[in-house]
């Protein structure tokens, strides 16, 4: 940090950081739609910063919290103090605010933790205030939804519903999203999967034209309980189509292949294992040919005090 930038710094604690000095700044700066809500007497000071140590050189920040007026909610207000117009200060804020809120939430799942906290925890606000004192205009995007091309679109990152309850949509709803729908089916499917398709002929039909075919009779078989030959002799029944045949040989193949890797991990791991044991029981026969008791040993190696024992 510069002796320059450690002066700003300074400075700008030392003033806004004083909690009559914020207050006033907020009453005035604030809209009253946004004071109507919070109870702005409650602010207080956090102890952190929220700038990565990289910046810290060049930024400084303060982080205030204030009470809402219903419920157990809070609004944070994150203050900067920047001399330089920053064409991704929107980014840089966003990022910020990512990391309030995260750590918001962090010490409400401690609480939760602690039996002092049974509801849903809800995401707190993040108001920016960046007070710029360069002798520049300040000509890049003000706000965070300004930066964007599209701002309807980025309104849809925040009112947006993401959720799509694969399980509660109905079979013609799932199947007009085209290739996508296999893929639904499967993922909202309960139990042996080889025994729904056998049920389900139209779902059958739909791996015929499928793009992921071969990956779809790799997932239904590793949910199924019959084994490989009994899958397939299903499958083939009931999907009798020379496409279906062929992906289902495919991914069998793949399937042996993944267990056989699967196989070779383990050995080796077993192997390093068996490795170090029989490492360690070296280290204990030399230390019982020196006298050493078995609780000594057994701290030492790891070993158990009846493997020791069996040495003897």
């Amino acid at each position: 940090m510069s002796s320059e930038h450690q002066q700003l710094d300074k400075f700008f604690r030392k003033s806004l950081g004083l909690k009559p000095v914020i207050k006033d700044f907020l009453k005035n700066r604030l809209s009253d739609e946004v004071k109507e809500k919070i109870n702005i007497e409650s602010i207080e000071k956090q102890n952190t910063s929220y700038v990565s140590e990289a910046y810290r050189a060049f930024y400084s920040d303060m982080v205030y919290r204030v009470d809402t007026k219903k419920g157990a909610g809070y609004v944070y207000f994150l203050i900067e103090a920047e001399s330089t117009a920053k064409e991704l200060m929107p980014l840089r804020l966003l990022e910020y605010n990512t990391c309030i809120i995260r750590h918001h939430v962090e010490q409400e799942m401690k609480k939760r933790k602690k039996g002092k906290r049974k509801e849903e925890i809800k995401f707190p606000a993040v108001l920016n205030f960046v007070l710029y004192f360069g002798q520049t205009d300040y000509t890049y995007a003000g706000s965070i939804l300004d930066a964007f091309a599209d701002k309807k679109l980025a309104r849809l990152m925040f009112e947006g519903n993401f959720i799509l309850p694969l399980r509660k949509q109905s079979r013609a709803s799932l199947l007009k999203d085209g290739q996508a729908a296999l893929a639904e089916i499967l993922l909202s499917s309960q139990g042996d999967l080889v025994d729904f398709i056998v049920k389900n002929p139209d779902v059958g039909k739909l791996l015929v034209d499928s793009l992921y075919g071969e990956a779809a009779i790799f997932h239904i078989i590793s949910r199924s309980k019959y084994d490989l030959e009994e899958s397939k002799e299903k499958l083939i029944k009931f999907v009798p189509d020379k496409k279906v045949s062929t992906m289902l040989n495919a991914s069998l193949e793949n399937y042996r292949e993944e267990g056989r890797n699967e196989g070779k991990q383990e050995g080796r791991r077993e192997g390093k294992q068996e490795g170090i044991i029989e490492g360690m029981l070296k280290v204990a026969k030399t230390m019982l040919k020196n006298g050493f008791d078995f609780k000594t040993i057994a701290k030492n190696t790891g070993l158990k005090i009846e493997q020791i024992k069996a040495l003897t």
